[in-house]
């Protein structure tokens, strides 16, 4: 194989990387607007805490997460969701309590409020994503050492 042809190879599997960070990052930027933007889907509502049973979870290091069970009503019915938190995060979570969730009308599922670390994150992809690409741009035949020996 030539030298060539290992360059069209790098440049190749380099875009895909690439394309990989502006997908991932486009798939966060993506979740933010849709829980940002006033969708009528999305609504908070105060549930009441059914149960919540502890596990922990890993090989190496033991996590301790909580599986909390909701109750809630809605349009008449009577809607009960599970969620699993992490220990640490809520603390103050009891069983027969009422707590506030944000609810997918469309999915039917728990939604958790987006952090702002996460569009950090994503401005990070995209950054990595030109950088990656530019480079895979820019990629020469005399920037790829190759052996002598590999090259027959």
């Amino acid at each position: 194989m030539n030298n060539k042809y290992k360059i069209i190879k790098y440049k190749i599997t380099l875009f895909f990387i690439g394309l990989i960070f502006i997908f991932s990052a486009l798939m966060i930027i993506f979740l933010n607007i849709r829980f940002s933007h006033n969708n009528s889907s999305i609504i908070k509502i105060d549930a009441n805490i059914e149960s919540i049973n502890h596990y922990e979870y890993g090989t190496i290091k033991k996590r301790k997460f909580a599986n909390v069970v909701y109750s809630f009503v809605y349009e008449g019915e009577n809607i009960i969701l599970t969620n699993s938190y992490l220990e640490g995060e809520n603390n103050n979570l009891s069983v027969n309590s009422k707590t506030e969730i944000f609810y997918d009308t469309e999915s039917g599922t728990i939604i958790n409020e987006p952090n702002k670390y996460t569009l950090i994150l994503a401005f990070i992809f995209i950054v990595l994503a030109i950088v990656i690409i530019t480079f895979a741009f820019k990629l020469k035949q005399n920037n790829i050492y190759v052996s002598p020996k590999l090259d027959k």
